[in-house]
């Protein structure tokens, strides 16, 4: 029999890609530009020249380290006018696009969408600030370094939206084979397992785990939006394995809830939807987004002895806990780790889109976003597609022994969020979105200031 006041092991899946452009945690050499790929690595994640992810030491003293920019933007609501932004990706050659066309104006969320018909336009509107500054894009906000948004990940969710809906997925999961393994390995060997052994058993059973299988779906698996998927599901599960903090003290690692657990089981943990129902103005001319825009959902597994999964029909409280902890204090997840922003960021930029083609809202306004391959390949570069994850182990003293495997990923399905409308309650609360006078050409959004 296995002793109480053991170990409990949670199985971590380590996501192998290509370097790619998500964002980068620290500074100095990181964030800035420097030596780690532009600054474009995921939140606390490494990615060598072999594509594979490794965590990586992060700076204490972000915002400190940090050089300061041009306030163009004070941290503050942005109108962003795609009309303008249209014409900019139609005349400049792709090795001459300005610097903020990579940058979705600076947003860091999108609260409205609006149509402009006198102007022919549409406006996104929302939080936003200048991005800041670096021997590179950091593609980071000066003030709060949360994600920006890109215009390639706008552009590559259009392309998707158009040719026939938009359901984005991703998912990591173990070859049915392998698992069956594990499985018949800890029935047989779990009474076993004594004090000395424990450590190398455990990895045993992530080497007989081996490979897992990575599955992007509905966005191409070569792009960003694939790879920051990929990259925040794989962090929420460092996360929960205690590999590496989360920057925000409510969240724990699950095992630290896990006082209670016994026996085997698999956890699967997905990223979903949270929006409150969209508000929409009489002629349909103003949407309004609210909500905190993403949840982390539980599933607690069984193991059948074919080695498939299924749903069992209750959730342990630490599986609970650590979604709700997750869940609640996103927000300030997303200023302490980077890469959840971006993630936040890929949730927004698939409902507005989702919207916009839904409402056929640029053929209206005449706006063909329709920008050349070599502009296309400027902002939004081919990335490796993600396939498999090599299984390690993590263990921690607990008061009973536990073996957990983790599974996970995002779903995320935006027709079904603009599907819930509500009509608008204040329309006279909307900011003045008019251009500035003195707007140059060459720009394509602006502050605002919400009465």
């Amino acid at each position: 029999m296995l002793r109480p006041h053991f170990y409990a092991v949670i199985l971590l899946s380590l996501l192998a890609v290509r370097p790619c452009s998500v964002l980068a945690q620290g500074t100095g050499n990181n964030g800035g530009g420097g030596n780690n790929n532009g600054g474009n690595n995921s939140g606390g994640i490494l990615i060598d020249p072999e594509g594979v992810l490794r965590p990586m030491q992060v700076v204490p003293a972000l915002n400190a380290k940090r050089r300061p920019g041009a306030k163009d933007l004070a941290p503050g609501n942005v109108c962003v006018s795609l009309r303008r932004l249209n014409e900019i990706l139609r005349q400049a050659p792709p090795d001459a696009l300005p610097a903020e066309a990579h940058i979705l104006g600076g947003l860091t969320r999108i609260d409205q969408v609006v149509v402009d018909a006198e102007a022919r336009d549409i406006l996104l509107i929302g939080p936003g600030e200048t991005q800041a500054a670096g021997a590179a894009p950091t593609f980071l906000g000066e003030t709060s370094g949360r994600a920006l948004m890109r215009t390639g990940d706008f552009l590559t969710m259009l392309d998707v939206a158009r040719g026939g809906g938009l359901r984005v997925r991703c998912s990591i999961d173990p070859d049915p084979a392998r698992l069956k393994k594990y499985n018949e390995t800890i029935q047989s060997t779990a009474g076993s397992v004594s004090f000395k052994n424990a450590a190398a058993w455990y990895e045993g059973l992530s080497r007989i785990l081996g490979r897992q299988i990575v599955t992007v779906e509905g966005v191409p698996g070569d792009s960003r939006i694939g790879n920051v998927l990929a990259a925040a599901d794989y962090s929420m599960k460092r996360i929960a394995l205690g590999l590496e903090p989360s920057g925000v003290k409510e969240i724990r690692p699950q095992l630290a809830y896990a006082a209670g657990d016994t026996g085997a089981t698999m956890k699967r943990w997905w990223f979903a939807p949270l929006y409150e129902d969209v508000a929409v103005s009489p002629d349909r001319t103003l949407f309004q987004f609210s909500g905190q825009r993403v949840k982390l959902l539980a599933q607690e597994e069984l193991i059948l002895d074919s080695g498939q999964r299924v749903d069992s029909d209750r959730n342990r409280p630490s599986t609970e806990a650590f979604a709700r902890q997750f869940t609640t204090h996103f927000e300030e997840l997303t200023a302490a780790r980077p890469i959840f922003a971006d993630l936040r960021n890929q949730f927004d930029l698939a409902v507005t889109v989702s919207l916009l083609v839904r409402e056929r809202l640029l053929e209206r306004m005449d706006l063909e976003f329709r920008p050349s391959p070599a502009v296309m390949d400027t902002l939004s570069p081919k990335c490796q597609t993600p396939r498999f994850v090599d299984s390690g182990a993590n263990i921690r003293r607990v008061n009973r022994t536990t073996i957990v495997g983790v599974v996970g990923g995002v779903v995320l399905t935006p027709s079904a969020v603009i599907a819930n409308e509500v009509p608008i309650r204040e329309p006279g609360r909307v900011a003045d979105r008019r251009a500035p006078d003195d707007l140059a050409g060459s720009q394509f959004a602006w502050p605002l200031q919400v009465p």
